[in-house]
């Protein structure tokens, strides 16, 4: 299981809370257009493939080239886990408790009460402003750091599909409203 950040822009984070948005998709560069085959999804692992050290290597998504044999596994798999990276911005509130406000929906979190969280606090307060006035900016989502994340998601299920063949459905559990109702 590997844990690491994804970007979400404000309408796909109130997507993700109100329960919307359940799948997303990442494309995958491919390294080279063969004329003579085509990029096909299989899979790699399962029955009969095992590691090393003798356990069985789980079954994963995959794409695989029909004429060069060239085989490519999406960079993640069921069980890894993603923190959303949002846009926020560090707050204190009048009675003096530092917190986290995100931009997507205005919703706030109070910090934990120790001397570390503080000076991350502090840090993401002066985001772009150490000497120049410009205290308390809202950070950008590349910008958010792993600690002032409220959402974190499990992969549940990783599947290969060309671009194009995505369904209504899945549209719909990417977040997107219906075109017409």
């Amino acid at each position: 299981m590997t844990e690491r950040p994804i970007l979400f822009s404000a309408p796909m984070v109130r997507a993700i809370i109100d329960g919307r948005k359940t799948q997303t998709r990442r494309i995958i560069k491919l390294p080279h257009n063969n004329p003579l085959g085509v990029w096909e999804a299989t899979t790699v692992g399962g029955h009969g493939c095992y590691t090393k050290d003798g356990k069985p290597y789980p079954e994963r998504a995959a794409i695989w080239h029909t004429r060069t044999g060239t085989i490519i596994v999406p960079p993640f798999a069921v069980g890894d886990r993603f923190w959303v990276r949002e846009a926020c911005r560090a707050e204190e509130l009048p009675t003096g408790i530092d917190g986290v406000r995100y931009a997507a929906d205005d919703a706030w979190r109070v910090i934990e009460n120790t001397p570390e969280a503080s000076d991350d606090w502090v840090t993401l307060f002066h985001y772009r402003g150490r000497g120049r006035g410009r205290i308390g900016d809202t950070v950008p989502p590349i910008h958010m750091p792993r600690w002032a994340s409220r959402i974190t998601l499990e992969v549940t299920a990783v599947k290969v599909q060309r671009l194009q063949e995505i369904s209504e459905e899945d549209a719909q559990s990417e977040g997107a409203r219906p075109a017409f109702t």
